[in-house]
């Protein structure tokens, strides 16, 4: 028996040892120049979509409450008119009076449900002139206070709500949002004038327990006496939507015996 030969690392070899060819190893790791054009190419186009999409989320990120903003601005001063009823001449008609003499001035208006259960009354939005009936509808059935700044602007502005309740005595109510006084105190001078009620008998004014602006008299309607209350307050204390003027207010009108 033929004894085989021990290797140095302890392995009996029967057949030689074969090794890899390395040399395309060695070879430059270069693009060829047909290839590297392309390459910087796509690199290129990468670079300026890039650069198009940082100035296009960067532009809308930080310009879109200008934006929001100006949208809100140009709804508000869209050209329809508030029209708000006195209520002084309203406040001795009936609920059927009223409410033909809203439909003779070309008034749109919205029913909303009943607070209370009155033996009489009611509870209506006049619409902004450019607003439907079922775009209310829609709008009311979602809650304004939900809707963007946008959206709820178009409500609000240009239309008003009024709450007649008859039980022992008429208690006539009206709200509305202000966007073009300035300011509170503003809004209920004006609101005071729109009723011909700057010259009656002032009782009392102040900041109620609500904080709300107020002033309060009495107005003598056909030698019956009657008691009203202007109240108002920032526009965003009532409706928490980020984008709504700063300086707009929300109005109450009363008059009641």
């Amino acid at each position: 028996m033929a004894i085989r030969p021990k290797t140095t690392d302890g392995f009996t070899h029967e057949e030689p040892v074969r090794f890899l060819d390395g040399s395309s190893l060695a070879r430059p790791l270069d693009m060829p120049k047909s290839q590297r054009g392309v390459m910087y190419g796509f690199v290129i186009a990468a670079a300026v979509i890039g650069i198009i999409l940082f100035v296009f989320l960067f532009n809308n990120v930080l310009n879109a409450s200008s934006r929001d903003a100006a949208t809100v601005e140009a709804t508000v001063n869209r050209g329809v008119s508030l029209d708000l009823p006195v209520l002084t001449g309203l406040v001795q008609a009936d609920d059927a009076s009223i409410l033909n003499s809203f439909a003779a001035a070309g008034f749109t208006t919205y029913p909303l449900p009943a607070e209370q259960a009155y033996p009489s009354g009611f509870d209506i939005v006049k619409l902004p002139s450019d607003v439907t009936a079922m775009d209310a509808a829609i709008a009311y059935a979602s809650d304004l206070k939900k809707l963007s700044a946008a959206d709820a602007s178009k409500y609000l502005s240009g239309s008003w709500r009024m709450t007649v309740s008859r039980s022992e005595y008429v208690d006539m109510k009206v709200r509305y949002a202000d966007f073009s006084s300035g300011s509170v105190d503003a809004a209920v001078r004006n609101a005071i004038a729109s009723q011909g009620l700057a010259g009656t008998s002032v009782k009392d004014s102040g900041i109620d327990s609500a904080g709300n602006t107020f002033v309060s008299g009495a107005v003598d309607v056909n030698g019956s006496i009657y008691q009203w209350q202007v109240s108002a307050c920032p526009l965003t204390d009532v409706y928490s939507i980020s984008g709504l003027p700063a300086s707009a207010a929300y109005v109450g009108i009363r008059l009641h015996q």
